[in-house]
């Protein structure tokens, strides 16, 4: 009877943690913990449309298998992209602990230490893809450990249809593994199919003119490089003066994520047998991304390594006095506490609803006006998701300012050129730049109003009725600004 009863831990941690995660989620439009990327995930529920880099087809198909039901957006895809995923993290990252350990109750620690992490319940209640890809490489781990090459790179090609680092964490795979490469090799197959051969709808609907371009261009070899290969880096050698502060927030949020499990994880580690080895190599990459990226919130990729951090806690549990334990299970639960205070998502989001009074304030613009926006980021985002579901509104796509050596804002990339035609196959907007279809749209006697606060560089070539709103009508333009005034180049 105990035997049978334990089959059901694994689903109740779900029930659990799901309950849990949903209950702090946001359940209106929300950029809280860095979700900017939201309005690009919500506009897949009414367009088949291209996502910023590197397109994550795996998500593109998901969620418009998921526009089929119906539901509020935010919520339906919250619970899809976010609850559900990280609630079956939480369930493996048991199964995986106990796997290891041979101890049932080291491997609801494991899933305690888990949910009491405070990087991984943000992404586990915001439209976000993390707690997403962290569930494929985790189940991919889970058939590691069962020595299931099959399972293993099954899942990591799924994890790699989701998100990028899914072919760095195979490379990782492989070295660690390298005297089974032939045997890796055998099965190559599987990570091609699930992994690789996914993208080929990027190209697919690159190649479709009705498919909104304003990421991508059309199906060239010069808009495909541009696609996945150009734009700025968001990795590079920190500033020798800024390694002690980067330092000091990598070290406070390790320590606020895992509290005193940071020790036991260690003790569980230093088995350095290839496995290890295999976890430490993950775990060093996210780290040394996170250290010397640019990307202000690189952070939350650490959501890919916590359960395998989880995990190696309980493995070091194992080998440590029960009072370790203990310890461990109070601060976890501690954690998971303070966590449901001060890390709401929902009590956070209706706080500060920012994404949410901008996206009512597009929908309140008089229908039939331009509106200058970004092709990215959050305002970006958002505006194409409320074009996605109607509203009447001809969007005029900015781009860098400079991305050019001319100085006559023609020398843009191929990716532009295609969206500006693009506009003029679908709105009738005329123009080989952005100041052009903005002259050509004020010709037709449209308003024309920027889709967000204005930055400093943005300042200097357009005025609006209001800088600091969003939207807010343009009444003036400048083409030949002076950006030698500006200290720091903003885009």
């Amino acid at each position: 009877m105990r035997s049978q009863t334990r089959r059901f831990i694994p689903l109740i941690l779900f029930f659990i943690s799901g309950t849990y995660y949903y209950l702090l989620s946001a359940k209106i439009f929300t950029w809280v913990y860095t979700s900017i990327d939201a309005g690009d995930w919500l506009s897949l529920l009414h367009w088949w449309y291209i996502p910023h880099r590197f397109g994550d087809p795996l998500i593109v198909l998901y969620i418009r298998f998921l526009s089929l039901f119906p539901g509020d957006d935010v919520i339906k895809l919250t619970i899809a992209m976010a609850v559900i995923p990280a609630a079956i993290v939480v369930a493996f990252t048991y199964l995986i602990a106990v796997r290891m350990t041979g101890r049932i109750l080291l491997g609801i620690v494991a899933a305690l230490v888990l949910m009491g992490a405070v990087i991984f319940t943000s992404q586990s209640g915001v439209v976000e893809q993390y707690a997403f890809t962290a569930m494929f490489y985790t189940i991919a781990f889970w058939f590691h450990i069962k020595g299931n090459k099959v399972g293993t790179l099954a899942f990591l090609g799924l994890g790699t249809a989701t998100h990028i680092t899914g072919a760095v964490f195979l490379v990782i795979w492989v070295v660690a593994y390298w005297h089974e490469r032939k045997e890796w090799l055998k099965y190559s197959w599987v990570y091609f199919v699930t992994g690789i051969l996914p993208y080929s709808l990027i190209f697919i609907m690159m190649a479709n003119p009705n498919v909104p371009k304003l990421h991508t261009g059309g199906l060239s070899f010069t808009a495909v490089m541009e696609y996945f290969f150009s734009g700025d880096s968001i990795s590079a050698p920190l500033a020798l003066v800024a390694v002690p502060a980067k330092l000091l927030q990598v070290v406070q949020i390790i320590l606020a994520t895992l509290g005193v499990a940071i020790v036991p994880f260690i003790v569980g580690i230093k088995s350095m047998e290839r496995r290890e080895k295999l976890v430490i190599a993950l775990i060093g990459f996210t780290v040394w991304f996170w250290f010397g990226s640019l990307y202000p919130s690189v952070w939350k990729y650490s959501c890919f390594i916590l359960p395998f951090v989880a995990a190696y806690v309980a493995v070091g549990l194992s080998k440590m006095a029960r009072w370790h334990t203990v310890a461990v299970v109070v601060c976890a639960v501690l954690l998971i506490g303070l966590n449901s205070v001060y890390y709401n998502a929902d009590k956070l989001a209706r706080e500060k609803p920012i994404a949410s009074d901008y996206y009512e304030a597009v929908w309140a613009l008089p229908d039939g006006v331009a509106v200058l926006t970004n092709r990215g980021g959050a305002y970006g985002f958002a505006f194409h998701y409320v074009l996605s579901e109607g509203k009447d509104v001809i969007p005029l796509e900015q781009y860098n300012p400079f991305d050019t050596t001319t100085g006559d804002y023609r020398d843009t990339d191929q990716r532009y050129k295609d969206c500006l035609a693009w506009l003029e196959r679908t709105y009738g907007i005329k123009g080989d730049n952005m100041f052009e279809i903005m002259d050509y749209a004020y010709a037709q006697g449209l308003d024309i109003y920027y889709g967000s606060p204005l930055t400093p560089t943005w300042a200097l070539m357009i005025e609006t009725e209001d800088p600091n709103a969003a939207p807010s009508k343009i009444i003036s333009v400048n083409t030949t600004p002076d950006f030698s005034t500006l200290e720091i180049r903003d885009e």
